[in-house]
């Protein structure tokens, strides 16, 4: 899928977004980075930033940030586990969680968009 060139106000997108960059994962199936990118812009974006400090109606998906009452008791320790189940189905892995995301359905975009969180909370910490 081509890529529009950034607006003179945005920034041009990682590298890994630009260039459809695949990627086996541990399953052996593969791991699309743009999609993913899509996928968090277009359906976690709305609500949700991997931006430190940058929040929306939800707060941004890096650390330091409050949890809701619900989220704190549910005493979960994030790894690419535990989120893809999450994304899966929000309220049924954490009842009573203020997300109002139904969960993705398909596996490939589970997987991608995790990735795609993955690879942003590692290139920031670079900096």
């Amino acid at each position: 899928m081509p890529m529009s060139p950034p607006s003179p106000s945005s920034p041009p997108s990682p590298p890994h977004e630009q260039s459809g960059a695949r990627s086996p994962a541990a399953d052996g199936s593969e791991i699309n980075m743009a999609k993913g990118a899509r996928l968090f812009r277009t359906r976690c974006g709305l609500c949700h930033t991997v931006t430190p400090g940058c929040n929306k109606s939800g707060p941004s998906l890096w650390q330091g940030y409050a949890y809701t009452p619900a989220m704190k008791s549910s005493k979960v320790l994030w790894s690419e586990d535990t989120m893809a189940e999450f994304l899966r189905s929000p309220k049924r892995y954490i009842p009573g969680n203020k997300m109002v995301f139904q969960g993705f359905q398909r596996d490939s975009d589970i997987r991608d968009v995790v990735a795609y969180v993955k690879a942003e909370s590692e290139r920031k910490k670079l900096f």
